[in-house]
């Protein structure tokens, strides 16, 4: 499954430049942890054709899942 997972997130996210895939759809699609994804993202694709609005929800989504990836990795 992670193999598959792999071969298609170039797709996804290429989709997903093109504005015609969300961030949750690549997750659920994929079975990839958000950060994973967003990690991806961040290698692959310089600026997604996405709207301001779009944009600001996606960091205040990133921020929020950062901020709990610290959290867990502190509880360890």
């Amino acid at each position: 499954m992670k193999g598959l997972s792999q071969d298609l997130l170039p797709l996804l996210l290429k989709d997903y430049q093109e504005g015609k895939i969300s961030l949750k759809k690549i997750v659920l699609l994929t079975k990839l942890s958000p950060i994973e994804i967003l990690r991806k993202i961040s290698t692959m694709i310089e600026e997604p054709p996405i709207s301001p609005e779009v944009d600001d929800y996606t960091k205040q989504v990133a921020d929020q899942l950062l901020k709990q990836w610290k959290n867990k990795k502190s509880d360890e």
